[in-house]
């Protein structure tokens, strides 16, 4: 739940947070305002708890008002010139970026770290972002624009302009793929099951869906990429990062490297990864333990001991 925090004693990260505001968008971004549009959603949600035709009257009434607005600007009396239709419709579009822009600082606000760098965020990327970052009107969009911005408050240079560049042409549709694909995420790329098409359809990751993250610029081309996993001197086992724990692969004695296929995401899918909270797909793994059998797989956080990893079992 957002934690509005008092007009004094702000948090550093939500200082910094309305010093960037500020400064790109030419106004003070006020502690007060979030704090009463924060009131106004929890009446809005305490209001939603009413009967269901209370709800539908309300909505009927939303799209009453919506279509007077609209006629506000598109149907203006005959006597109206073209600059003051043209004043309208301008307002109306600076009405909506103002909007959309509040919605996305409520999710930066959400999820910005107890800690920020004191470093200032670039010229141009503060620039870049909230000339983009205007025009998202979707709520799951402006989630993910949100999580930029907290992160790249905490730690300038997180986001490059280039993944600004490939969030701004990202579809919801294409996002959602992209949510599926990040839970299967090991180091920068996804390990296939087998197959030309990778074999993960029944983990929510279609050939199809790989095509179009390809086309959105998240995940790389190539069908024929390979990771080599290759141990050397006296190891006998080897990890990689993957959902925020630890993928532990030991290898039989006669197995010095393994090799795995496998769909690298782009610079720009890497940086986004961070945006989406890390679940490891546990159906997933035992599917992968159960195709490379001669590898044993265990996971868990990297604070714990290797030996007390939960092994992952392929039935």
């Amino acid at each position: 739940m957002l934690e509005i925090k008092d007009l004094v004693g702000l948090s550093q990260p939500l200082t910094k947070l309305i010093e960037v505001i500020s400064s790109a968008c030419g106004v003070r971004y006020r502690p007060i305002a979030i704090r009463a549009e924060a009131a106004a959603r929890a009446e809005e949600i305490k209001l939603l708890g009413h009967a269901q035709n209370e709800v539908d009257t309300a909505r009927i009434k939303a799209v009453a008002l919506a279509e007077v607005e609209a006629r506000k600007i598109w149907a203006l009396p005959a006597t109206d010139s073209i600059e003051e239709r043209a004043f309208q419709r301008i307002e109306y579009q600076n009405q909506q970026r103002q909007g959309n822009l509040e919605a996305i600082v409520q999710h930066a606000i959400a999820n910005l770290p107890e800690k920020a760098s004191p470093d200032p965020l670039n010229e141009d990327w503060k620039t870049r972002f909230f000339r983009t970052s205007e025009d998202i009107s979707t709520s799951h969009m402006q989630e993910l624009w949100g999580r930029v911005l907290a992160g790249e408050v905490a730690k300038p240079g997180t986001f490059s302009l280039r993944t600004l560049e490939t969030l701004r042409n990202l579809s919801s549709r294409e996002a959602a793929a992209f949510e599926s694909a990040r839970y299967l995420a090991a180091e920068g790329r996804i390990l296939k099951l087998g197959g030309d098409q990778g074999g993960l359809d029944e983990f929510g990751l279609s050939f199809e869906k790989i095509l179009l993250l390809r086309d959105a610029g998240l995940l790389a081309d190539g069908d024929t990429l390979l990771v080599r996993i290759t141990l050397t001197g006296e190891e006998t086992s080897s990890e990689l990062v993957y959902n925020g724990q630890i993928l532990l692969l030991e290898l039989p004695p006669n197995l010095r490297q393994i090799d795995f296929h496998n769909y690298p995401f782009t610079e720009a899918g890497r940086e986004l990864i961070r945006l989406i909270d890390p679940q490891p797909n546990m159906p997933y793994l035992r599917k992968l333990a159960a195709i490379n059998s001669s590898v044993k797989f265990s996971i868990g956080p990297a604070e714990l001991s290797r030996d007390q990893f939960q092994p992952i079992s392929a039935t």
